[in-house]
């Protein structure tokens, strides 16, 4: 019985793992196709809004439990912000 416990634990930690991960994937993809936007003309403000949107809570979400410590495990880091004029 406790080897059951044991192996539904794991299996439930490993979905999350797997569930996180993938989230921050998308999240990073998110920052990756916003900076593509901006960066033919980094003087757009438009461009710098939407892409530290998505910086933002792309870095936001990896402060939080559990993906800080599945960001530290697997090299997700932060990205980087723009400063607009407004």
């Amino acid at each position: 019985m406790q080897v059951l416990l044991t192996i539904a634990l794991i299996a439930a930690a490993a979905a999350v793992f797997i569930a996180v991960q993938q989230r921050l994937g998308r999240m990073r993809r998110d920052v990756r196709a916003a900076w593509e936007l901006l960066e033919p003309n980094q003087d757009n403000e438009a461009a710098k809004v939407v892409y530290n949107k998505h910086a933002v809570a792309y870095n936001n979400a990896l402060q939080v439990f559990p993906a800080n410590i599945i960001a530290a495990l697997t090299g997700f880091k932060p990205a980087r912000l723009f400063k607009t004029e407004s």
